[in-house]
């Protein structure tokens, strides 16, 4: 199903929704149209300066799942929360959609591992194959 005005009306809705938090917090939120699929960036900035971003993924074909993907924050402000309040935007915008969150983890890491205590379930079913050395992991909302 094609995302028409309409469902993308609905999208920018719910992001506006959510992101009041974020610009608060300093995180931007870029929608971006390419073809018949969107992109939502996130991206958390201090003193002008990008330390993290992560990006989700709303396929034209697909009516059920968005994609987190692109994780990255610097590594001197790890452990200070901002992935999670990324994969938590992510996650609220998904359940304001009605769509399961889909996303690959390196087999075996610590990410598999967070992943897993936000809820995330390895998926041995995909329709499309993990790059070597990657699992799918699934998130029902």
């Amino acid at each position: 199903m094609e995302l028409n005005k309409e469902k993308l009306e609905i999208l920018k809705q719910s992001i506006n929704k959510i992101e009041s938090t974020f610009i608060a917090d300093s995180f931007l939120i870029n929608l971006i149209r390419v073809n018949e699929d969107v992109e939502i960036w996130i991206i958390k900035s201090i003193n002008a300066k990008f330390i993290a971003t992560s990006t989700s993924y709303i396929y034209n074909d697909d009516d059920d799942n968005i994609l987190f993907c692109s994780l990255r924050v610097e590594e001197k402000y790890r452990n200070s929360k901002i992935a999670t309040k990324m994969i938590n935007f992510h996650l609220e915008l998904a359940k304001l959609l009605n769509r399961n969150s889909y996303l690959t983890a390196s087999e075996g890491s610590w990410m598999q591992g967070w992943y897993e205590r936000l809820g995330y379930k390895e998926v041995t079913d995909a329709d499309y194959e993990a790059k070597e050395g990657y699992i799918w992991m699934s998130k029902n909302i």
